[in-house]
């Protein structure tokens, strides 16, 4: 249906049949409906990547596997000083890579460990120090193998150790065993597993304290 427009408006001006407003004098003829603004639409939500939780120390993680091989290679070179009182010298500078361990992790991430992370952090050096320090011993064996043999190298050692309570004839004649000579070496290096493991790990240990109260 079409609108409805007056002829005339109120002021006598005669209007056209499509007239909105009069000529005249400005009169709307209809009410317009009223212009309802409509509400801005609500912005997309915005997402927020949600924070990434650091990669548990351990092998996986190749920020510890890289800083526990590099402290692991300088307490090894650190190693070949020639200095009085070599186990004791041994002792500080494990305890040093795992410190530095857990040290320069913390640089590098800025990550607080806690304890059992420096712990681990510094078991993670002491596996690396082991592999090194074999590696070496392996070295040495093959060198004493094609010299004098491993039973001439474990008489001389026992001889000028004088270590009370052994008969060198009855330790010479279990070194001449090759069964015997195998698991002397294999508890050695079982033994030499355990120190290499345990005392970076307490370094680390001690590492994590220290970062912490600072």
């Amino acid at each position: 249906m079409s609108e409805f427009t007056p002829a005339s408006c109120n002021c006598g001006a005669v209007l056209p049949p499509d007239a909105r407003f009069c000529h005249k004098c400005g009169r709307p003829l209809y009410d317009e409906p009223a212009f309802v603004e409509e509400a801005p639409a609500p912005p997309p939500p915005q997402l927020v990547a949600a924070p990434v939780a650091p990669p548990a120390i351990g092998f996986h993680n190749p920020v510890a596997v890289r800083v526990g091989l590099l402290s692991a290679a300088l307490a090894s070179l650190l190693g070949i000083i020639p200095l009085p009182l070599a186990p004791f010298w041994m002792l500080v500078r494990l305890l040093a890579s795992g410190f530095f361990a857990v040290y320069l992790y913390q640089r590098r991430t800025g990550a607080l460990l806690t304890l059992r992370e420096g712990a681990r952090l510094g078991w993670i050096t002491g596996v690396f120090s082991f592999l090194m320090a074999t590696i070496l011993l392996t070295v040495s064996v093959v060198s004493i193998v094609g010299g004098p043999g491993l039973a001439s190298f474990y008489k001389e050692q026992l001889s000028s150790s004088n270590f009370p309570g052994i008969d060198l004839n009855e330790a010479m004649r279990v070194l001449e065993s090759p069964a015997a000579l195998s698991m002397i070496l294999l508890f050695s290096l079982f033994f030499l597993f355990l120190f290499f493991a345990f005392v970076p790990m307490l370094g680390g240990l001690m590492g994590a304290k220290v970062m912490e109260k600072e």
